[in-house]
């Protein structure tokens, strides 16, 4: 079973059932124009069994196909910093909260916890699964309101009353409040992808995702 990284506000908005769509930025880039973007299986190509939304361009022996990592109607799993090795404790701790069980803070134990690299979590850890509904790809720029909402950008009154001067759009990451969602999600991309990762305007994977058992 494949895993998947999300930041830790990721994280939660997922499992919390307010992110149900990630974009990831294509590697490597498409490298020429026009380009195709392919949705059913390509006939030609076996390996392209279902739904791939595959790219393709120009290679030096002919075409070549860059698929996503993910396919749809495949299940992964979340992975969180962990500890499966803390002395005297039973079972797995999880860095990320909520934990409702194993959880081992360390301001209860006075024990700094070694935690273990999320990128590494093997599968027989995870508490999270979600389960990859559709595939697709587009510039990051084209991404609609609908899709920022789906993205777990919202709009926020912040002290309840509608004409506060700290009314916008949050991302959950920064704390600013932006005009526009897809302003509040540029800044999420960059915070994830780097600076000038928006600008760049890259092409991107579009996964949709449902929670899963």
């Amino acid at each position: 079973m494949k895993g998947i990284i999300f930041s830790e506000p990721m994280f939660h908005a997922t499992i919390e059932g307010r992110k149900t769509q990630t974009r990831r930025i294509i590697k490597p880039q498409p490298i020429s124009m026009p380009i195709s973007c392919d949705y059913a299986p390509i006939s030609t190509h076996p390996s392209c069994d279902i739904l791939m939304g595959s790219f393709h361009y120009p290679g030096e022996d002919g075409y070549e196909f860059i698929r996503p990592r993910y396919k749809s109607g495949e299940k992964l799993y979340l992975k969180e910093p962990y500890c499966n090795e803390v002395p005297g404790y039973f079972g797995v701790a999880y860095k990320y909260y909520p934990s409702n069980v194993n959880r081992l803070p360390e301001e209860d134990t006075g024990f700094t916890v070694p935690w273990k690299n999320k990128l590494f979590m093997p599968a027989k850890y995870a508490r999270y699964f979600i389960e990859i509904t559709a595939v697709k790809c587009d510039r990051v720029q084209n991404i609609s309101n609908d899709d920022c909402c789906f993205e777990s950008i919202y709009f926020l009154f912040s002290d309840g009353k509608k004409s506060s001067q700290q009314n916008g759009f949050v991302n959950g990451l920064d704390g600013v409040f932006y005009g526009t969602s897809k302003q509040a999600y540029a800044a999420l991309f960059d915070s994830i992808n780097g600076k000038g990762a928006w600008e760049s305007n890259p092409y991107v994977w579009i996964y949709d995702y449902i929670l899963a058992n």
